[in-house]
């Protein structure tokens, strides 16, 4: 399972059974983590997740032609399992790409590299495992999202520091150029055109941090459709649980599944489908109401307009 922690137990408090499976996903993962926390510490050691293998976090390739996703491994599986994977998206040629803690990937439009975040640290990789980078350092960093010109990169720090505060913060694609553009802003997500973020809320506004608006009240992980004109989000409503679309502008916004649904959904390029993690069966959190969740914690792919979905990973 991947680093998580305290701060964003809040995200994961609406999909887990009870608080104390919370816990045991702030504290455990799979594996030792091979990047380590970024300050030349040694890497710690965590167990597989006790609670079964899921597949989460998918991101659409920009030319549509794969999936990459992160596989937790449960307490059956080896921890060689656990990791980013690569899946066609109907399914076939499932590969794992990299064995690590890992989490948060996002294609650079190119299709050439591989932006994600391990161990609170932002990194890329290139598509063929070469060129390792670390992006960010001693600060705790999550979500990155490449601009549609590959030029810079989006990403949220958790908790402040002397010197850098919380927020949604923008650097180059070469981690140069780093500044804080949205104070207390999470998740943030590149409009096709570059020209605004949207973020946890549902808030979006322009890069520079301006003409910041609430289009959606309640609701994590938004993600604008390739043509701008869509954003889909997670729902923390409890009357309005699941996977959600609306217009960019805040109108029309319907529920495509009412699947418990874990993180972002990504887009296929086309607009045609989304990929999203179905959560675990069971009783969850919604806000401060239990409701029992169908679910088996693997991805789907349903078309847009909320129709004829199917399932694409299995145990």
């Amino acid at each position: 399972m991947m680093l998580y922690d305290l701060e964003r137990g809040k995200i994961m408090k609406r999909f887990f059974i009870t608080i104390s499976i919370i816990t045991m996903l702030v504290l455990t993962g799979c594996g030792w983590n091979p990047f380590g926390p970024g300050d030349g510490s040694e890497p710690p050691r965590f167990e597989p997740w006790p609670i079964g293998a899921i597949d989460y976090e998918p991101a659409w390739s920009p030319d549509g032609s794969t999936i990459i996703y992160y596989h937790a491994a449960n307490y059956d599986d080896s921890t060689d399992t656990c990791g980013f994977y690569f899946v066609n998206p109907d399914g076939t040629n499932r590969r794992l790409f990299l064995n690590a803690t890992v989490d948060d990937p996002d294609w650079s439009p190119d299709g050439e590299w591989i932006l994600f975040s391990a161990n609170a640290r932002i990194w890329k990789i290139k598509v063929n495992g070469d060129s390792l980078t670390q992006l960010t350092f001693n600060r705790r960093t999550f979500f990155p999202d490449w601009s549609p010109d590959g030029k810079k990169i989006a990403y949220d720090q958790s908790i402040s520091t002397e010197t850098h505060p919380r927020g949604i913060w923008i650097m180059d694609a070469d981690g140069s150029n780093d500044h804080l553009v949205i104070d207390y802003g999470r998740c943030p997500d590149w409009s096709p055109n570059g020209t605004r973020l949207a973020y946890d809320g549902i808030y979006v506004a322009d890069t520079n941090g301006t003409n910041i608006k609430l289009i959606h009240q309640g609701g994590e992980y938004p993600v604008w459709s390739p043509d701008g004109s869509k954003i889909t989000f997670i729902s923390t409503d409890k009357n309005e649980y699941g996977l959600w679309i609306m217009d960019s502008n805040g109108d029309n916004p319907h529920c495509l599944t009412q699947d418990i649904c874990f993180y972002p959904c990504s887009w296929s390029p086309d607009g045609e489908y989304i990929v999203y993690t179905s959560g675990l069966e069971g009783s969850i959190m919604i806000g401060d109401s239990a409701v029992y969740a169908p679910g088996d914690g693997r991805l789907w792919v349903i078309n847009a307009d909320g129709t004829d979905k199917y399932q694409l990973t299995f145990p």
